[in-house]
């Protein structure tokens, strides 16, 4: 079976502005960050999350933290107990811009270290 390009690998499409930085250690007011990029991120979260809305939300890495503005993309219950939330960065200005890629860079080093780590 072939797939669109840009599809991921459950078969969606990929409408992501940006690319994507697999994440470790990352949490948000919403949860787990399981990815992330320039444009928004995924999050994990023990709740439901609303669609459509605005939310401030703050992210959180070793001692950094930022807070920003995202628009609820996209919402879907994972598990049981489980859901998954796609959020839209909105209205980044340039010291926010370069906060969040001093987070990704830190969140993303983590996971790499956690993955040699466990390969070894």
């Amino acid at each position: 079976m072939t797939r669109p390009q840009g599809s991921g690998d459950d078969g969606r499409i990929e409408r992501r502005k940006a690319g994507r930085l697999r994440c470790s250690d990352l949490q948000c007011s919403l949860g787990e960050v399981t990815d992330l990029c320039a444009s928004g991120m995924r999050v994990r979260a023990g709740k439901p999350v609303a669609l459509g809305r605005n939310s401030q939300v703050t992210l959180s890495v070793d001692e950094l933290t930022l807070t920003l503005k995202a628009r609820i993309a996209w919402s879907r219950q994972t598990g049981r107990k489980t859901f998954e939330a796609g959020l839209e960065f909105v209205d980044l200005d340039g010291e926010q811009r370069k906060t969040l890629a001093e987070i990704a860079r830190l969140s993303s080093a983590a996971f790499a270290a956690m993955f040699y780590t466990n390969a070894a």
